[in-house]
């Protein structure tokens, strides 16, 4: 029984993450500023999105929102020496 127990929590292990955040400007559509917004938090990191989240606020017609994206926390292989 520890052994199954064991081997399940090994299984279970979490990946760690690690979380980019950045703002964009007004645009005419919440999709449209959500997609900036995203797009500047990806770009602070080469690592994958795993996923992404936006905060928006509503001016006068236009939207600005603030952006979460996470990442894998695993380091990336380098393959340039090949």
């Amino acid at each position: 029984m520890k052994i199954l127990l064991l081997a399940l929590s090994l299984i279970a292990t979490p990946v760690f993450a690690a979380e980019y955040v950045a703002s964009g400007d007004w645009a005419p559509t919440r999709q449209t500023a959500c997609q900036q917004a995203t797009e500047l938090a990806a770009a602070r990191t080469p690592q994958t999105v795993l996923s992404s989240s936006c905060i928006c606020d509503k001016g006068d017609r236009r939207y600005s929102c603030l952006a979460t994206v996470e990442v894998s926390d695993a380091p990336i292989a380098d393959h340039s020496s090949r």
